[in-house]
């Protein structure tokens, strides 16, 4: 009996070793992500850009110069006394004589207050009027006695009175179902520095965008006090230009009867030519200035529209390369909750 009873202790001793030793060795898995992957994920940031500074716009003034010949003209005609007038006096009117007919002679003798009115209100000359200056313009003697003048440019583009006016990105994360507490600790911290990179995009947006604002604010005004200046400074001109012709037709007038009817004649045609050349020159050039206002106002907004282009570009890929770093340490975080246990 006590043998028999020995064999059984025996038998449950070894049974009870067995199932301890058969037994799975388990470890708890972690509540809690990797900390230095914790520490990884939210020292990441979105760099931060320098604002670019739109490209300047370049301009040149237009210009008008006085014709020396047309200068050498008044002064001649100064000069002119009884038995005495001066060689260039009437080689000038040769000039003119050769080139223009009687009939645009006296067309241009005609010209009145009136038609240079409208030149300097609108730049319209009556058609017959307009031929003779065209005329008198192509004429490589003649235009010598006409002003010059120089368009104004704008980031180098010549402005004429005629001239016509002038991806964000997106990002998608993945569903995945949170099962456990590390699993939810690991994508809070994901969540966490994602806003912090979103906030961080929307504050560097919103510096392009100030910086956008900032340099075209202005441009409306700087426009507006553009075309008054333009405007004063060829109204003042006009007049200077009148000032100085009619005195120069008041010494006409004074030495008529010592030049006689025809040269009398050609000489109110040639002053009369050099009027309306003047006026018709300060209309087209008034005509530009006022569009290389604009001109500088849209080449200004297109500057500034490409740096906040440049600069979004680059706030763009900032935050793209900070939030693939993000995924990154989001998907180690996640892993960590996995191979942190373990059995054998």
């Amino acid at each position: 009996m006590k043998k028999r009873t020995f064999k059984l202790l025996t038998l449950a001793f070894l049974l009870t070793t067995v199932m301890y030793n058969c037994k799975k060795k388990e470890e708890p898995f972690p509540d809690s992500p990797d900390s230095a992957l914790i520490t990884e994920i939210n020292a990441i940031e979105v760099e931060e850009i320098t604002v670019t500074a739109p490209a300047a716009v370049t301009s040149t003034e237009s210009s008008i110069t006085a014709s020396p010949k047309a200068t050498a003209t008044a002064t001649a005609l100064a000069s002119v006394t009884a038995g005495n007038i001066p060689p260039a006096v009437t080689t000038t009117a040769a000039e003119f004589s050769s080139v223009l007919t009687p009939a645009e002679i006296a067309t241009l003798k005609a010209v009145d207050a009136t038609a240079l009115a409208s030149i300097q209100a609108n730049g319209t000359l009556p058609a017959a009027l307009k031929a003779i200056v065209d005329k008198i313009a192509a004429d490589p003697i003649l235009k010598a006695y006409l002003p010059t003048s120089v368009l104004p440019t704008v980031a180098g583009v010549s402005i004429s009175g005629t001239r016509v006016a002038a991806n964000e990105l997106v990002e998608a994360i993945a569903a995945e179902e949170i099962k456990d507490e590390c699993l939810q600790k690991a994508q809070a911290a994901f969540d966490a520095v994602k806003l912090k990179l979103d906030n961080k995009k929307t504050s560097e947006t919103a510096k392009v965008t100030a910086a956008y604002t900032a340099a075209t604010a202005p441009l409306a005004a700087a426009e507006t006090d553009c075309k008054a200046a333009v405007t004063v400074k060829y109204a003042t001109l006009a007049t200077q230009v009148i000032t100085i012709f009619a005195t120069t037709q008041t010494t006409l007038e004074s030495i008529k009867t010592i030049l006689g009817p025809e040269l009398y004649d050609v000489y109110t045609a040639i002053l009369n030519a050099q009027l309306v050349g003047y006026l018709n020159a300060i209309y087209n050039l008034k005509a530009a200035d006022l569009k290389a206002c604009t001109a500088k106002t849209t080449a200004a907004t297109n500057n500034a529209a490409a740096a906040r282009t440049a600069d979004m570009a680059k706030v763009n890929a900032n935050y793209a390369a900070a939030l693939a770093k993000a995924e990154n340490r989001r998907l180690a975080l996640l892993q960590s909750c996995h191979n942190q246990g373990g059995g054998n």
